[in-house]
């Protein structure tokens, strides 16, 4: 068992002081078992400021991602935890933790050497207690499920080391967000959750791909999920469909504890189906058939409907060929949003890795959908606040797939839709061999779109390090002897013949895998002592230990474009610029709106709409005559909405700074059978920036009265106030 010190920082107050008592040992998180069941030891409210007091002692500098992994909680505990001790730190009239750039957080010198004082000792050892509300409503609901014996106030408030109160709060809480025809009653027993078995078994299926709680999922694991393991990669190679390894853990997963829970209780099978059924391929009809003759479970349509659901709906490395896909248009679909996302995003995005992943993607959505199988995105707060504008994109780029099924994609399926997009600038070509010359293993286990958006989101931030196309794990496995990459990154936890590093993020890293990654190249020696991020983050962490960063972001902008040699940094104010996301209140200005009653031919009237982009210096003549081409070869792609064109092309040498232009033409005029009466320029000098104002466009595309004056307006006031307001 780990050890190490602890103080306590439970307070008497006394007046204005206080008196607290110091552990000087305490045996940290241990196994125990419970029922057959192993759980991790987590702890109570008061003890989890005692450890975190602790651990910011004893170092310099922290990140959420060290907390979680130090205290196997979740991003969402070692929040909670953070806030509970800074409240503590202001009775005790100290100051709070501090964050540094890159979500890095520290203890003030003063705050260290005051918790340094409080040196009486005394053992400490609290079991079980889950920390937070969610997990203690999660477990409840797992074990109403599982129809627990007498789940009773007394045993589950013994159960978690909470008071009898905070229980009713957490079934009151359980109550509030259950599905409708949900309830929870009382009986002789304790209490019982009545409900439609197939709902709950979606809810399990839900916990499994969060993967949140590891006591539901180390309770699920078992010799029956080793079973299924093989069971599956049967069907693979019966039906010719690789599932991405994160949905093999999770069918696995799921299906073991949803064959045995029939298996004990028979009275639990299925019966009656969804309205909408998906035609049942003969191969997997058989293979379900066959397991659940092996479970000695009898064969009904209604189950085999109900496990062929879930087997359609778990994502693919490679387009499922299933039998409902013989209707589905995926190719067509595919093609629409394509040419939507690129007509309103400025890119040009169109590769073989795209088109594959997104139409492999589309057919594992429309299953879920139509079936009612719920996704959740375990990291959907992250994507809506690092990539907003990018969502806003897709979910217009996304409208022909769901006019198709009609129904409107949940916030949590286009948030997976969105990492398919985003990179718009340099996508990566597929590749049928590898090189050998890399230095790190990239490994993603979810799928190619998600895939492909983490190796491009790295080769982007470290260009100098060379990084594996995405690997399976299956592919690693036979790599990993025969190259020696000084660094193993992965979305999914892997097991290693060699000692090399290995950690673990999200296929859509945040600013704390970032951090972590970060911590990692240096410690491998990937990133020199003069790399730009290492030298910032010291720079930085050496003034904020002795004065206080009014805008910290700001300056390690300022520090990073300095240190790497950007050509921007000579311009403070540009160093801010290339960052900024400028709205289209911003870039519509008054000067670069212009309404015109002249008669025009379309490249007229284009070259026209350029010209307070072309004055100042936004882009060359080259840029205009680029997209006249486009439009020339592959016709009106750039309308976004009936009249408006959208002229733009990618970011290039030829853009030398972000600007966009409105002209608002009195006369419309005719592109093939298209009319078009407004023509808005887009000039994207780096990738991403222009995404809030074409967000702010969608917005005005979307609203019916603001669209009306935007394509009728004969007065330029009246679009500068269209604009203004936007």
């Amino acid at each position: 068992m780990q050890k190490g010190k602890l103080i306590h920082l439970e307070s008497a107050k006394i007046g204005q002081a206080h008196s607290f008592l110091i552990f000087t040992e305490w045996y940290a998180i241990g196994i125990v078992y419970i029922k057959e069941v192993q759980l991790l030891i987590v702890i109570s409210h008061k003890k989890r400021i005692n450890l975190l007091a602790t651990y910011f002692i004893e170092h310099d500098y922290i990140n959420i991602k060290d907390i979680e992994m130090e205290f196997k909680i979740s991003r969402r505990s070692a929040f909670y935890w953070i806030t509970s001790f800074n409240k503590q730190l202001d009775e005790m009239q100290l100051d709070r933790i501090a964050k540094l750039a890159q979500s890095q957080y520290f203890l003030p010198p003063e705050t260290k050497e005051a918790l340094r004082h409080y040196d009486n000792l005394e053992e400490d050892d609290y079991p079980i207690a889950y920390s937070n509300k969610y997990s203690r409503r999660d477990l409840i609901i797992w074990f109403l499920i599982q129809n627990k014996d007498h789940v009773s106030l007394i045993k589950l408030a013994k159960y978690f080391r909470v008071s009898k109160n905070t229980v009713i709060n957490d079934i009151q809480g359980v109550r509030e967000h259950l599905p409708e025809n949900f309830e929870i009653i009382n009986d002789k027993n304790g209490k019982r959750l009545i409900g439609n078995e197939r709902e709950k078994r979606l809810w399990v299926c839900e916990q499994v791909s969060l993967h949140n709680n590891p006591l539901i999922i180390n309770e699920m694991h078992g010799a029956h999920y080793r079973y299924l393991i093989g069971e599956l990669i049967t069907l693979q190679r019966a039906s010719r469909v690789i599932f991405s390894d994160n949905s093999l853990e999770l069918l696995a997963t799921f299906l073991s504890w949803c064959l045995k829970r029939i298996q004990l209780n028979p009275t639990l099978t299925l019966t009656s189906s969804p309205d909408h059924v998906t035609p049942g391929d003969k191969v997997v009809n058989d293979w379900i058939t066959n397991l659940m003759t092996h479970y000695e479970i009898p064969v009904s349509i209604d189950e085999v409907t109900f496990f062929r659901d879930i087997i359609y709906s778990a994502q693919t490395k490679s387009v499922a060929h299933w039998a409902f896909t013989e209707n589905f248009p995926a190719d067509i679909l595919v093609n629409e949003i394509i040419s939507r996302f690129n007509s309103i995003s400025g890119a040009e995005v169109s590769t073989p890795n795209l088109r594959n992943g997104l139409k492999a993607h589309l057919i594992t959505t429309y299953q879920r959908v139509m079936a009612g199988i719920p996704y959740r995105a375990a990291n959907l707060e992250d994507i809506k606040r690092d990539y907003q504008e990018l969502m806003t994109l897709t979910s217009y780029a996304v409208q022909p797939f769901e006019d198709f099924m009609h129904k409107t994609l949940s916030s949590d399926e286009l948030a997976l839709l969105t990492t398919y997009f985003g990179g718009q600038t340099s996508y990566l070509s597929n590749t049928s061999t590898f090189n050998p010359n890399v230095d790190v293993f990239l490994i993603c286990s979810s799928g190619v779109g998600t895939s492909y958006f983490l190796q491009q989101t790295l080769k982007r931030k470290y260009s100098q390090i060379r990084f594996s196309h995405p690997l399976s794990l299956r592919e690693f496995d036979r790599l990993e002897p025969l190259v020696h990459a000084k660094l193993i990154i992965s979305t999914i936890d892997v097991e290693t013949t060699q000692d090399t590093p290995k950690l673990t993020v999200q296929s859509i890293p945040t600013d704390n895998d970032f951090a972590q990654i970060d911590k990692a190249l240096h410690k491998v020696g990937l990133l020199g002592t003069l790399d730009a991020t290492k030298m910032t983050n010291d720079v930085m962490d050496i003034i904020s230990n002795d004065v206080m960063i009014p805008n910290p972001r700001a300056l390690s902008r300022k520090l990073q474009a300095y240190f790497s040699g950007d050509t921007a940094a000579n311009d403070p104010q540009d160093v801010v610029d290339s960052n900024h996301r400028p709205s289209i209140q911003e870039l519509l200005t008054p000067d670069h709106i212009h309404v015109t009653s002249r008669i025009l031919t379309w490249k007229q009237a284009i070259q026209r709409s350029f010209l307070p982009l072309l004055s100042g210096d936004y882009v060359d003549k080259s840029y205009v005559t680029e997209i006249i081409r486009k439009l020339e070869k592959n016709g009106p792609f750039m309308i976004v909405k009936g009249g408006v064109l959208l002229a733009h092309s990618a970011p290039s040498s030829k853009i030398h700074k972000l600007g966009m232009s409105l002209l608002e033409l009195q006369h419309p005029v005719k592109m093939g059978d298209k009319t078009i009466t407004t023509i808005i320029c887009l000039a994207p000098k780096r990738e991403k920036q222009h995404l809030k104002a074409l967000s702010d466009l969608l917005d005005i595309l979307e609203d019916d009265d603001k669209y009306e004056t935007l394509i009728h307006s004969e007065r330029k006031s009246e679009l500068v106030t269209l604009m203004a307001e936007a």
